[in-house]
């Protein structure tokens, strides 16, 4: 698997689940996926 680390993003941690209860969670990150032109 090859992941861009440099993109890493912090998420909201709150969110309104289907029953609109008011869900937090402790930790949500987004990272992208390098191409593979990029290299290892």
């Amino acid at each position: 698997m090859r992941l861009d680390f440099s993109t890493l993003e912090p998420l909201p941690t709150e969110r309104i689940d289907s029953n609109l209860r008011s869900r937090s969670n402790d930790l949500v990150w987004r990272v992208r996926f390098r191409d593979a032109e990029d290299g290892p």
